[in-house]
């Protein structure tokens, strides 16, 4: 299930069985860390994996201490290929 809204996704996860959140901290209605912090109450344990923009690391670090279980940064795909191409 998808949600583009923080109120959105917490009626998701009230009316779904959703084993996994992919969350990104830039939400209309709510910040991401507001969200996650909602979640972690709501479903304890529940895996959640923040993306974040290349240039907002600290948010991403900042809900990985918050209780995200780990986060992704979201790039543009040709900076990515290109990243690839040049390891």
């Amino acid at each position: 299930v998808t949600a583009v809204s923080g109120e959105e996704a917490l009626n998701q996860l009230e009316s779904h069985f959703v084993e996994l959140v992919i969350l990104a901290v830039d939400l209309p209605d709510i910040s991401g860390a507001s969200l996650l912090h909602t979640i972690e109450h709501y479903r304890p344990g529940l895996p959640t994996i923040v993306v974040t923009a290349s240039d907002n690391l600290d948010a991403a670090l900042n809900a990985m201490r918050e209780g995200a279980w780990d986060y992704a940064v979201r790039t543009d795909p040709s900076v990515f290929k290109d990243r690839i191409r040049h390891s």
